[in-house]
């Protein structure tokens, strides 16, 4: 199995209480060649500060704040993906939890059966 580059995109708004557990379970993937993009839709709340210490904290991370609201999920994504470089990309949202082997199983898989899309 090769080892591309897997952007995981995360939009966020106002889910501080869900991104401590959805970045440690980034951290814990087992696959590491990885890039995390997350952009926060201008949060109220103590996203910005989370965020912010996780991209200083993890080289792989590229964090867009001071995003102004749009309340559009799909805008938000597509700017995470302007700005991704990975040969895949993955969605997850702020409140998603991922098994330690879920991008190795899904980055082997696509990559064992010529795959341009895998879940």
């Amino acid at each position: 199995m090769s080892n591309p580059l897997v952007s995981i995109i995360t939009a966020n708004y106002n889910k501080d209480q869900y991104l401590p557990d959805m970045l440690q379970s980034i951290k814990r993937q087992l696959y590491t060649n990885i890039e995390h993009i997350i952009v926060d839709d201008g949060s109220t709340d103590n996203s910005h500060s989370l965020l912010k210490e996780y991209g200083e904290k993890n080289s792989y991370a590229k964090i867009i704040l001071n995003q102004k609201n749009c309340s559009c999920v799909a805008k938000l994504r597509n700017k995470a993906v302007r700005a991704s470089s990975g040969k895949y990309i993955m969605n997850i949202d702020s409140d998603d939890i991922l098994y330690s082997d879920a991008i190795s199983t899904l980055v082997e898989k696509a990559e064992n059966d010529h795959l341009d899309l895998s879940y």
